[in-house]
């Protein structure tokens, strides 16, 4: 029992803290109140050292018991910290699925999700699926761009941990969905998410956050144009673009000697970014517009290759560029269906 608690502490992706926290959440349903003791997660996992009296052996037993439990949540929810699914190999787990996993818990580093993720892991593999990809969407609206409360997630994640732990076969996704469109209705609407996606400029804290979005942009291109209904779907499952080896990329670069005037001062904005494989990102290097367009032209992505529809880049185009961006982002991140 000592060595798997010595694991607990020191063999985690997430500091020991983190770790604690996020096993007791994913089992109970219950956070830590912020700057609680880490008696209120014993008293939860550990009742039978609450008393004063010796423990039986049976008691011994259950506290044995609940290390090894607590052991096993924290390797899950160092899976999932890692990017990695904590559940077996499945068909519904596309390269894709996998690659927007990663990206939830490695580049947009939401943890607060990481207990529902783990406790939903004893859904079947569909419902999952469609659960990690509500969740990853969410996340990015709420958490990432509009940087709503995670103190209102938490009491509706929890609460649905509570269902999955205490009667899974009463979890409904529907009702996730209602809670997490009201959540979005709260606190990251339409109009404030469109002004603070408009408002993201290229810079060091903001990097990762505009190239998925230009990835997922990517990723639901052939969606978007069809029609879209429902939640967004990938309708090439198997062609990644990956969100740790794409590029974000200027369209037009500041240094450029051929830059519109007029576009200067919405030169990091996402109308004049885009993604592009370190292959392009070479060609391309610091080249003007017009050295990048026929590059464009041949990206293996649509959202370049639509770049190159324009013989110049002004700020005419950049605007247009930047409303069709944000207009499907709006699609794309949207809870009500």
């Amino acid at each position: 029992m000592r060595q798997a608690w010595d694991e607990i502490l020191t063999g985690a992706q997430l500091r020991p803290d983190e770790a604690l926290d996020a096993a007791f959440c994913s089992r109970s349903g219950i956070s830590r109140s912020h700057g609680g003791s880490v008696e209120q997660i014993e008293e939860k996992l550990f009742p039978q050292l609450q008393l004063d009296e010796k423990p039986t052996a049976d008691e011994a037993k259950a506290v044995f018991r609940a290390v090894s439990q607590l052991k096993s949540d924290v390797d899950g929810l160092s899976q999932i910290a890692r990017g990695q699914i904590c559940q077996p190999e499945h068909i519904q787990f596309t390269p894709v699925f996998r690659s927007r996993f990663d990206a939830l818990t490695t580049v947009l580093k939401q943890s607060y999700c990481f207990p529902l993720l783990h406790a939903a892991a004893s859904l079947n593999p569909e419902t999952y699926v469609k659960v990690c990809d509500l969740v990853e969407r969410f996340a990015f609206r709420y958490g990432v761009v509009v940087r709503g409360p995670i103190y209102a997630v938490e009491q509706v994640f929890n609460s649905y941990i509570q269902t999955l732990r205490n009667s899974p076969d009463d979890f409904r996704l529907g009702n996730l969905k209602e809670d997490i469109s009201k959540l979005t209705a709260a606190f990251a609407g339409d109009d404030l998410f469109r002004e603070r996606l408009i408002a993201m400029e290229y810079g060091r804290d903001t990097r990762k956050p505009l190239r998925y979005a230009l990835v997922m942009v990517e990723h639901m291109s052939r969606w978007y144009e069809d029609n879209p209904q429902g939640a967004p779907v990938c309708r090439d499952a198997t062609r990644v673009v990956d969100f740790h080896s794409t590029t974000l990329e200027h369209i037009e670069a500041s240094n450029s000697e051929a830059l519109d005037p007029e576009l200067r001062p919405f030169i990091n904005s996402i109308g004049n970014l885009t993604v592009m494989s370190q292959a392009e990102n070479d060609a391309v290097a610091n080249k003007p517009f017009e050295g990048k367009r026929p590059i464009f032209a041949v990206s293996d992505l649509a959202i370049n290759r639509s770049i190159a529809d324009h013989e110049a880049w002004n700020l005419e185009n950049f605007k247009a560029r930047q409303q069709d961006l944000v207009d499907r982002c709006m699609v794309i991140f949207r809870f009500k269906y």
